[in-house]
């Protein structure tokens, strides 16, 4: 009779340990499935990054061989005039790609650092708003700022490129005539949005523009030169300062609100330099030059 009981009991252990064994099997095989997806849509991210490159450098290198054919045929003063700005322009170009490529390493390797201090988030608004003019020159502009000095703990330098960027990358999808505004607040953090009445962003994308390599990324913060990684550089430098990013949209067409928040001075303690974590390649910062020909 023990016997009997028994032979029943052995079979459903070793069909219970079979289905865990199955189980397990499955999910390992779909983890390594994922893995291979992640691996293969980031190859494919980079492919896209490097022939972004080529292409940029191919445009400079295509308007900088015009300009010195021109000075070389001894053009009118005019035409060297014009040829000399072509020239001095695309350098600028090469310069920002070049440091767009730097920043790119440094985020992928670990090696973005601040140099921190106490700052007046106001000082950093006004100061980026005046480099940011010649964008806005065709845009209506608004900046509300408290009276009360809003203090933070910062890297003056990329503070200052967050600031340009968030206000070009308005400046570009916003029609002439449109609104931009810019706005400080200080409550329990100091939060600064920008805000524009132009292009918009569709729903699914509002968290997929931040992201590195995101196509919805390039869509919106690429400027017709460069390689678009100025709303992922934005959310990098944010983060290493303890703050936050987010971008709010009601669609296409119905413009987009970028909101940055930061710790204020008294709630943060004076901090070493930060160094960053990698995080996988990344895109350019907002706010090169027009491309003098052959716009990407």
């Amino acid at each position: 009779m023990n016997i009997q009981l028994r032979a029943p009991q052995a079979g459903a252990q070793r069909e219970q340990l079979y289905q865990v064994l199955l189980r397990h099997a499955l999910r390992r095989e779909a983890e390594h499935k994922a893995v291979e997806s992640a691996l293969a849509s980031e190859s494919r991210r980079k492919d896209v990054f490097l022939a972004t490159i080529a292409h940029e450098l191919r445009n400079c290198m295509a308007a900088l061989g015009g300009g010195l054919d021109m000075l070389e045929r001894g053009a009118e003063p005019g035409g060297r005039t014009g040829a000399l700005a072509i020239t001095r322009r695309q350098f600028t170009l090469m310069e920002y790609l070049l440091r767009d490529m730097t920043d790119a390493g440094r985020i992928v390797n670990g090696q973005f650092t601040l140099e921190s201090r106490p700052l007046v988030l106001q000082e950093l608004v006004e100061a980026a708003v005046a480099a940011c003019r010649p964008a806005l020159r065709e845009l209506q502009l608004g900046v509300d700022l408290p009276a009360a000095p809003v203090r933070i703990h910062g890297d003056a330098n990329r503070l200052s490129q967050v600031l340009t960027n968030l206000l070009d990358n308005a400046a570009k999808f916003t029609p002439p005539g449109g609104h931009v505004s810019v706005r400080v607040r200080a409550g329990d953090r100091a939060e600064l949005s920008v805000s524009d009445d132009g292009a918009g962003i569709a729903a699914h994308d509002l968290q997929r523009i931040f992201e590195l390599f995101g196509q919805e990324q390039r869509s919106r913060s690429l400027s017709p030169c460069g390689l678009g990684i100025g709303l992922a550089v934005v959310r990098h430098v944010v983060e290493l300062h303890a703050g936050s990013v987010s971008a709010q949209s009601d669609g296409p067409g119905r413009g987009a609100t970028f909101t940055v928040t930061l710790p204020l001075l008294a709630a943060q303690a004076a901090q070493e330099p930060t160094v960053a974590q990698p995080l996988g390649i990344c895109l350019r910062p907002a706010g090169a030059p027009e491309p003098a020909s052959l716009p990407l």
